[in-house]
């Protein structure tokens, strides 16, 4: 999936491509936490990872600019958890996402 666009996620996002791009942290946090809070699936990353992509979204946080941003609170960020987020206020498209993220898909 090759888009000019910076802010959509390849689904083979990694912590490097998060580095390179932190508004890629943003979709990549909401994804694993819908396949793991909602959806009771394990995502295709280790606790780590995740917890690295908070820790770099943090970090980033005044410069991030994402359209999901706003679903993400700071103190989310620093618990390592999106767990207080309602499966009803995740968007239609990262959950779609996140499936096809689980299913492999490129």
């Amino acid at each position: 999936m090759t888009t000019g666009n910076p802010e959509v996620l390849t689904l083979t996002a990694t912590i490097e491509a998060c580095r390179a791009n932190p508004n890629l942290c943003v979709p990549f946090i909401l994804m694993a936490s819908y396949l793991y809070y909602h959806r009771d699936l394990s995502p295709p990353t280790s606790d780590t990872e995740f917890d690295q992509i908070c820790k770099l979204a943090l970090e980033n946080w005044t410069e991030i600019r994402h359209r999901h941003k706003k679903l993400i609170k700071r103190d989310d960020l620093q618990a390592g958890t999106l767990y207080s987020l309602p499966e009803h206020k995740y968007p239609l498209m990262v959950k779609g996402a996140a499936m096809v993220w689980l299913d492999g898909g490129t």
